[in-house]
């Protein structure tokens, strides 16, 4: 590989980088529980934007259930925000040839 060849990967890599950067800085996802009762949203760095609860949550008096729910809700969002990530990711490991990693 010469200079040029070179000079020219590292700019399509910092490209990709840069759209991976912007789009985790944008991104949600929301995950949901109990038909969709509890819903947790995190940005596209895991962290936690907002919590929402159906009222009729609270009419069982289950602190324990209602827990549950949340953090159920929280994973699902965790691994969507994860396969955003992984996505995202696509185009620099192809480009620096570790599709899989």
């Amino acid at each position: 590989m010469n200079s040029e060849e070179f000079a020219h990967n590292m700019e399509s890599l910092r490209a990709h980088l840069d759209t991976f950067k912007t789009g985790v800085a944008n991104a949600t996802a929301t995950g949901s529980c109990g038909g969709g009762m509890v819903q947790v949203t995190l940005n596209g760095y895991h962290r936690l934007l907002s919590v929402k609860i159906d009222p009729l949550v609270f009419e069982t008096h289950d602190a324990a259930m209602l827990e549950e729910l949340i953090v159920a809700a929280a994973l699902d969002a965790d691994d969507k925000v994860d396969a955003l990530q992984q996505e995202l990711k696509g185009p620099i490991l192809r480009e620096l040839h570790l599709e899989g990693v």
